[in-house]
This record gives C-alpha cells, structure tokens and sequence, in this order.
C-alpha cells in the first residue's frame, strides 16, 4: 500500500558566524545574508499561505 505524503515541514536553523574581516567585506556579507533571509521569509510565506489554501478549500 502506497503512502502519499500531503504536508512536508522542513526546520532549519541559520547561525551567523562572525568573521575578523574588513570593515566592508563584513558590511556586504550581512546586506547579502539579509537578502537570503529575505528570500527565505518570502518563500515561507508563500507556502503558508498556499497551505491555509489548500485546508480552507477543503
């Protein structure tokens, strides 16, 4: 008998490790990681709702 699989939850953890670099290497490795975070908040966000969806048409 075959197992369909209808909600997946993925968690993760994303740690900030500090670096000794320069003052500007360090300005753009957080621009960019608060992008990625960005990114990461939208795309849950999306999925959520896409899943709120799904249940409320049921």
């Amino acid at each position: 008998m075959p197992i369909e699989i209808k909600e997946l939850t993925v968690r993760f953890v994303i740690n900030e490790k500090s670096a000794s670099s320069s003052s500007t290497q360090n300005n753009n490795s957080k621009a960019l990681k608060l992008e990625d975070k960005n990114i990461i908040i939208d795309e849950c966000v999306e999925k959520v709702l896409e899943i709120l969806e799904r249940q409320r048409d049921r």
